[in-house]
């Protein structure tokens, strides 16, 4: 008995020296937690795209290579619109890393759920829950808006519109300012147009020169971007041009 025990005790141990070495990444991947912290954030960047910013940190003594995926789904109901995985990325010990996704194609003026879950390059899961952003549509679509008053200046020659926007992305947008005109029966007698450039967070006036006849007018004043998607509300004034 002593013999068939010894040599079963062999056999498993030669067993196990003959098996393949568990690689470290397994091991680093299984221990490695990441976390989320404040400045993560989804923005939309224009009527079709969103730009993800994730702030990871990496809370293990040991670098870890890693990719995000991000799953956009239709928060009305739940339908999954698109999955885009990020490149690979490195994370340093204990060193917030900022990680940047742009994504594209989306449905216009949607409001999107995305789910973010972060994976080792050996797909092993490395943070502990996903991370959730979500956001209307309207964080776009009223991205200018208008302090007042709406007044006539001089332009030159011209009476120009002076509106004054600002902008509440934090990205640059180029927008072209409409204003258009009716007169007491509610005619358009004239449109006409000034194209801004807003940087994030600060505020531009726009100059909208028109060619009218003397008079007293209802004036509708909306900003689009160059694609031709609203990015303000429409603002009402009643200008006098002399």
């Amino acid at each position: 008995m002593n013999r068939i025990k010894s040599a079963s005790i062999l056999v498993i141990v030669l067993l196990l020296l003959a098996s393949p070495s568990i690689s470290n990444e397994f091991f680093q991947t299984q221990a490695t937690q990441l976390v989320f912290f404040g400045t993560s954030n989804a923005i939309v960047t224009s009527g079709t795209s969103i730009l993800l910013t994730m702030n990871l940190t990496n809370v293990e003594s040991q670098s870890v290579n890693a990719t995000a995926q991000a799953v956009i789904e239709n928060a009305i109901n739940n339908e999954t619109l698109e999955i885009e995985n990020s490149s690979i990325f490195t994370l340093s010990p204990a060193m917030p890393t900022i990680i940047n996704m742009t994504l594209p194609d989306l449905t216009l003026c949607t409001n999107y759920s995305i789910a973010v879950e972060i994976f080792s390059t050996g797909g092993a899961v490395l943070a502990p829950v996903r991370q959730m952003y979500s956001f209307p549509c309207e964080s776009y679509s009223q991205a200018l808006t208008l302090t007042p008053p709406i007044t006539v200046v001089d332009l030159g020659p011209y009476e120009a519109v002076n509106a004054t926007f600002s902008n509440s992305l934090s990205i640059t947008l180029t927008a072209v300012i409409f204003a258009v005109f009716h007169n007491q029966i509610g005619q358009t007698i004239d449109i006409s147009t000034d194209t801004i450039t807003v940087a994030p967070g600060e505020t531009t006036n726009a100059y909208i020169a028109v060619t009218i006849p003397q008079g007293t007018y209802n004036s509708t004043i909306f900003a689009w971007d160059v694609r031709g998607t609203s990015v303000s509300p429409s603002y009402s004034a009643q200008l006098t041009f002399s």
